[in-house]
């Protein structure tokens, strides 16, 4: 018999998740991810089906740390307009870091990737999915400016993104993740020009520096900037990628970079890394 087999993203349009919180489910779950010729993700229709059933038994039966929310009730704060609202939404995870980023990318990702789509397919103007974009972004700044402050002698992350806004919401959240464990992090933006990401690591004496991929357009001209950072960089600094964007024929491609499917994993293993670096 042929199998059914759909994308991640077809998958977690289905369960109704975010694509992180689908991949999540699918180790828990013990669901086989199966890998086309080109490296891509397919998963099983049959066994996203049985999956289907065991979240939402689990959803019922216990409260998760995201449960309090749903990414219906996020929308409609985004287009509220009122980034506090969303803000505050939020703060009640803030207890945990990994609790807090979980519940951001359940909800507020997934809120966002609904936004885009609605958009795209006409049901949205541009004008409301600009309204949610900037407010999403606002938010996350207010989060982040409830965190405590970080001693100056912490290690630090620099990073952003070579290519435009689209990188602008993950980039803000990798800063936020990274200051959860300690880290003082320094979110450049979108379109930061190679030489400048490069100084930024230099005179703040980084030592992580992120770069965001959720959108890839030039394949070659995203590896020639890898390749000029990685060059300007000095040994002791080192560079941690994650996006959608990047195919897994360009990841072996950069193989200096550290990969993270997604931002929580990013944070646990990075906080994991700096749990086992001897003290000063």
């Amino acid at each position: 018999m042929k199998r059914d087999l759909l994308t991640v993203q077809e998958a977690a349009n289905a369960v109704g998740v975010s694509t992180s919180t689908l991949k999540r489910l699918c180790e828990s779950s013990s669901i086989d991810v199966i890998r086309t010729p080109g490296g891509h993700r397919r998963i099983d229709k049959l066994d996203l089906d049985r999956m289907v059933g065991l979240f939402r038994r689990s959803r019922h039966g216990s409260r998760g740390d995201d449960e309090a929310l749903s990414i219906d009730q996020v929308m409609q704060s985004l287009l509220s307009g009122k980034p506090m609202h969303v803000a505050k939404l939020f703060s009640q995870f803030t207890h945990s870091g990994t609790s807090l980023l979980h519940a951001l990318e359940n909800n507020l990702v997934a809120a966002m990737w609904r936004v885009g789509q609605l958009w795209r397919d006409g049901k949205l103007d541009v004008y409301q999915e600009h309204i949610c974009t900037n407010t999403a972004l606002t938010a996350v700044d207010i989060l982040r400016h409830q965190l405590p402050d970080i001693p100056a002698h912490s290690p630090v992350a620099v990073g952003g993104s070579f290519a435009p806004s689209y990188e602008t919401l993950p980039s803000k959240l990798i800063a936020l993740g990274f200051e959860l464990i300690g880290i003082r992090a320094f979110d450049l933006g979108g379109a930061v020009p190679i030489q400048s990401m490069a100084l930024a690591a230099k005179d703040l004496h980084a030592n992580i520096v992120w770069i965001t991929h959720t959108h890839v357009c030039d394949a070659e001209s995203l590896l020639a900037c890898h390749q000029s950072l990685h060059e300007q960089l000095l040994d002791t600094c080192r560079i941690v990628v994650g996006g959608g964007g990047l195919s897994p024929a360009m990841r072996r491609s950069i193989p200096w970079c550290t990969y993270y499917e997604t931002i929580s994993e990013m944070v646990n293993s990075e906080s994991s890394m700096l749990s086992r670096q001897p003290s000063a």
